[in-house]
């Protein structure tokens, strides 16, 4: 599904990526790991075309990403810091996205089934809490009904019970065959939802199963 082949990216003269070399596969629910301002959403927004001053190749469904937006239908990307219209209610919001992807108004209501949040779609979005917003956001997300879907840092500054509910909502999209990516930096959800684990660390990538990234983590710290 996507391919990277010796890349590499900066901001301004600090080298951020190098020789990054990977492959996400199809169904897989890989979670992006690394320190703070490790690169994570560097890497997220490199894929997506959105830092162009790369080198090297990626592909996104085969098509290179320099050369080609044929994939651009076909994926969805929830920033950690996104814009509502707070004096609308969660199915008006919802609503006029739909409309700007010229999606089927039938879709509003599978979507916010979906993320639970049928039961305040007359709320407006300045009432909602944190986690309410980020359930939103998903829903968003998971208009047009995308094969891939990218997040960055969906349970930031979300309390416990709230990121046990994006988890939840996460691994539906998996359980529907969606693709999905998205930076964290708790180890339970790795434990909880990845099948694969990207690690930033020192400008380098590595890609490694989350058993393995999990393993590799408690027996370096110790952690019991």
């Amino acid at each position: 599904m996507i391919e990277l082949e010796e890349v590499n990216q900066w901001h301004k003269n600090f080298q951020v990526l190098k020789n990054v070399s990977l492959q996400i596969g199809r169904g897989e629910v890989c979670i992006i790991a690394g320190r703070n301002g490790a690169g994570k959403s560097t890497l997220l927004q490199t894929i997506l075309g959105m830092l162009p001053g790369y080198t090297g190749t990626i592909k996104v469904m085969e098509n290179d990403v320099k050369k080609s937006k044929k994939w651009i239908k076909k994926i969805s990307y929830l920033p950690e810091k996104f814009q509502l219209y707070p004096q609308l209610t969660v199915f008006e919001n919802i609503e006029f996205f739909t409309a700007l992807k010229k999606g089927h108004l039938d879709d509003i209501e599978k979507v916010l089934q979906l993320t639970g949040m049928d039961k305040h779609k007359g709320k407006k979005a300045r009432e909602l809490s944190k986690g309410m917003l980020q359930r939103l956001g998903l829903s968003l997300a998971f208009l047009g009904d995308p094969e891939l879907i990218i997040l960055d840092e969906p349970t930031s500054g979300i309390d416990p019970y709230g990121r046990e509910e994006i988890i939840d909502i996460i691994q539906s999209f998996n359980d529907m065959g969606k693709t999905v990516i998205f930076s964290s930096h708790h180890l339970s959800e790795i434990q909880r939802v990845g099948t694969h684990v990207i690690l930033i660390e020192n400008q380098t990538v590595m890609k490694m199963t989350a058993k393995r990234f999990l393993s590799d983590f408690y027996t370096h710290t110790g952690v019991v």
